[in-house]
């Protein structure tokens, strides 16, 4: 747990942002605008991993075996189809909605 000192008051406290015993800000705009751009660029950096079974369908699809190439291509297409079904319906009830 992290205790911060406070400027106005010397109180020390446990939230990031105010101080609890008086209510001064703790951190600054500029302070708080960094902070949220370091977590946004961590984000960003990240790789868009894919989904585990887009992985295996993708393995399966590769596969030596010819049963579960036709596995893998058939699973795959399935999911691809529900995958834009419930798209269409997503994008539809929003759609209504507005």
């Amino acid at each position: 747990m992290i205790h911060i000192k406070c400027p106005q008051c010397g109180e020390f406290s446990t939230d990031e942002n105010i101080c609890l015993s008086c209510g001064a800000a703790l951190k600054s705009e500029k302070t708080h605008k960094k902070t949220i751009e370091k977590q946004h660029k961590e984000r960003i950096s990240k790789p868009i991993e894919p989904p585990k079974i887009m992985v295996v369908l993708k393995k399966w699809q590769q596969h030596p075996n010819i049963i579960l190439q036709g596995l893998g291509y058939l699973l795959y297409s399935v999911a691809f189809v529900l995958f834009a079904i419930f798209s269409f319906i997503a994008w539809f009830i929003a759609a209504i909605a507005v």
